[in-house]
């Protein structure tokens, strides 16, 4: 007889720590790959014009970036609305690609804009995780 899993859904800090490693990895795994392929990267967000694996990964990740980010509610509507702002600033990213060394872009300075929006969107959720995690009395 099957048994029920004990945790149907992931929960919130599978979430967050998966966000966390996907960016953290983010710019190591795509610049390692260009390397391999030729020289390093200028920016994470030249990848995208790297072609093969460093353009695979660069908009896979963003995209589960993106999904954990759709999925996450938070204790709010405001963080709620935040990580839904923050999911399509990483889609924007992912399907916007930058002008890096020249390449065309297909709405000039929205790559940008999305990037700036996702990052200040994640700045802030980290800010506002250690905060709680210092209230509770969790120093790591």
């Amino acid at each position: 007889m099957l048994t029920k899993p004990q945790f149907p859904e992931i929960d919130h800090r599978t979430m967050k720590l998966m966000v966390g490693v996907i960016a953290l990895s983010l710019p190591i795994v795509t610049n390692y790959l260009a390397s391999l392929a030729g020289s390093p990267l200028s920016s994470i967000s030249e990848s995208y014009w790297r072609g093969d694996w460093p353009q695979t990964i660069f908009v896979g990740f963003l995209f589960a970036i993106a999904s954990f980010l759709i999925a996450y509610n938070g204790q709010s509507r405001p963080e709620m609305v935040l990580s839904k702002v923050a999911a399509v600033a990483a889609l924007g990213v992912a399907m916007f690609p930058c002008g890096c060394d020249g390449e065309p872009q297909i709405i000039p300075g929205f790559h940008y804009i999305s990037a700036g929006v996702m990052f200040a969107a994640l700045t802030y959720f980290c800010y506002l995780f250690l905060t709680r995690a210092l209230e509770q009395g969790h120093p790591q």
